[in-house]
């Protein structure tokens, strides 16, 4: 247990590094006009891709097959 705390704990420390990375990167590419449109974008349609992947892995785990249904998650996401 304690090797998942540390694990999940070092995927949030560096996750957290995106909410002011990404507009920083965005910035490397698009003037200061253009930039305000593309991050607007790029947070508003987050939590709508969290709403479609959730549903996604709901309608993947009823799957009922002989192997358990949280291997197809790994199988399909690979894809």
């Amino acid at each position: 247990m304690a090797s998942l705390v540390a694990c999940r704990s070092l995927l949030g420390i560096f996750e957290a590094g995106f909410g002011a990375g990404a507009p920083y990167f965005l910035s490397l590419f698009y003037q200061r006009r253009e930039l305000g449109l593309r991050v607007s974008v790029l947070l508003g349609i987050s939590p709508l891709a969290n709403c479609f992947a959730s549903a996604l892995a709901y309608g993947i785990t009823h799957i009922h097959t002989s192997w358990g249904a949280w291997r197809y998650l790994f199988i399909i996401g690979k894809q």
